[in-house]
């Protein structure tokens, strides 16, 4: 699904928030959602997360955001 049909939240906590009560759903059907911040439409968008196995930088900020919770 591209950014254009996502929700478009307008700052970090809201996004993070909506990702927190999707992930608690034991009945959600898709696996779990992260924010990411969109460029586009200068607001946030929730997604599944990327896989930061050959990228040393998302690994670093995936960490980094997971310490600040």
């Amino acid at each position: 699904m591209n950014c254009h049909e996502k929700k478009v939240y307008t700052n970090k906590k809201s996004a993070n928030a909506a990702a927190d009560v999707h992930n608690r759903d034991l009945y959600r059907q898709e696996g779990e959602m992260n924010a990411y911040h969109c460029k586009f439409h200068k607001g946030w968008h929730l997604g599944h997360p990327k896989s930061y196995d050959k990228n040393s930088t998302g690994r670093i900020f995936n960490i980094l955001d997971k310490l600040k919770k």
